[in-house]
C-alpha cells in the first residue's frame, strides 16, 4: 500500500507546500541484515568505484531492457549510479517498470510511470576518484535523499545562518553538529532531501525558506507532511533522507561489492527480504572531496 502524504497547507507568500516537524538522527552506520518494517522503504549506500566493473559485467550479460539506452551519454560515477538505481528499481518494483524511460516531473524530479512508490538518488565524487551513492526507494509517495562530502563551504555568514536556521526550524530544534562546516553541510543535506522529496528541488526550497530571494519564512515549514532523518553514512559524509510522516525510520545498508553476492542481492525480492553488507564507507577515502550539488 502506498503511504501518501497529507495535503500541504499554503501559508501565505509565493508558495505553500509540505513542511517538517522534526529531524531524527540515525546514528548507526551502514550494516548488514534486513531493515525494520518501514512500509517497504530501502536505503542503500554504494561504493561506486568498487561496483563499476561488476555492473559493467551485469550490463553485458543482462542489459535489463532499456538499461543501455538510459545510460547512453553517462560516464564514470554517474553511469554506475544510474545502472545501480535501475537495477534496484527492477529488484523492488519489477523489470517492466525499470525498463521504461524516465520522465521528468514539473520541477525536474525523475519519475517512472506505473511505479507504486518513489525513488531518489544522490552521489558524491572524490577528487582522487572515490565515489559514493545514496539511493532511497520504496512504496511511499515521496522520497528525497542527499549525500554531501566534507569540504570547505564558501558561503558568507548570513547565508550560513539562514541555512542553519531553516534546518533547525524544519527540525523542530533538533541539534546539528557543533563545528561550523559540519553544521552547515548537515543543514544543507536536510534541506536538499526535503526539497527532493517535496519535488520542488533545492532552488525553490531555498526560496521557500527565504535563503534566496523572497519566499515564505521558516515558520511556514511546520506542516506535518514530511519528516527528515539524518543518516550516518561514514566519516567525511553528511546524509539525510526525507519521507512521509508515518513511513518509519529505514535502516541504511551497504550494497555488496563482489559479483556473486551482487547477483544474489539484485535478484527480485519482496518486502523485508533485503540483505546488505558493511562496506565501511569512507574508510578508503583519500584527498579532497566534492559534491555533485554544492551549497551556494
Amino acid at each position: 500500500m502506498l503511504l501518501r502524504r497529507q495535503p500541504a497547507r499554503a501559508q501565505g507568500g509565493a508558495e505553500g507546500g509540505a513542511g517538517l516537524r522534526h529531524v531524527g538522527a540515525v546514528s548507526d552506520q551502514p550494516s548488514s541484515g534486513p531493515p525494520a518494517p518501514d512500509h517497504g522503504v530501502e536505503l542503500w549506500i554504494a561504493a561506486l568505484d568498487d561496483l563499476e566493473p561488476l555492473l559493467l559485467e551485469l550490463d553485458r550479460t543482462d542489459p535489463l531492457g532499456a538499461l543501455a539506452a538510459d545510460n547512453t551519454g553517462l560516464t564514470g560515477a554517474r553511469r554506475v549510479a544510474r545502472s545501480l538505481l535501475l537495477r534496484l528499481i527492477a529488484r523492488r518494483f519489477g523489470r517492466a517498470v525499470a525498463a521504461q524511460a524516465f520522465a521528468i516531473g514539473p520541477h525536474g524530479k525523475p519519475v517512472l510511470a506505473g511505479l507504486d512508490g518513489d525513488f531518489n538518488l544522490s552521489h558524491t565524487t572524490a577528487v582522487d576518484g572515490q565515489s559514493f551513492a545514496l539511493i532511497g526507494l520504496g512504496r511511499v509517495a515521496a522520497i528525497g535523499v542527499d549525500l554531501e562530502p566534507a569540504r570547505t563551504v564558501r558561503l558568507d555568514e548570513r547565508r550560513r545562518d539562514l541555512i542553519v536556521n531553516a534546518a533547525l526550524a524544519v527540525g523542530d530544534g533538533a541539534a546539528l553538529p557543533v563545528s561550523d562546516e559540519a553544521r552547515t553541510l548537515q543543514a544543507w543535506a536536510r534541506l536538499e532531501a526535503w526539497g527532493k522529496a517535496d519535488g520542488r528541488g533545492i532552488g525553490r526550497t531555498l526560496t521557500h525558506f527565504r535563503i534566496w530571494g523572497r519566499g515564505q519564512s521558516t515558520a511556514a515549514s511546520t506542516d506535518p507532511d514530511l519528516v527528515v532523518y539524518d543518516l550516518d553514512a561514514g566519516a567525511g559524509l553528511f546524509a539525510a533522507v526525507a519521507l512521509p510522516r508515518g513511513a518509519g525510520r529505514p535502516k541504511l545498508l551497504s550494497v555488496p561489492t563482489d559479483l556473486p553476492s551482487l547477483r544474489a542481492f539484485l535478484a527480485p525480492s519482496g518486502p523485508g527480504s533485503n540483505s546488505g553488507v558493511d562496506l565501511a564507507p569512507g574508510a578508503g577515502q583519500k584527498g579532497t572531496v566534492r559534491s555533485v550539488a554544492q551549497p551556494g
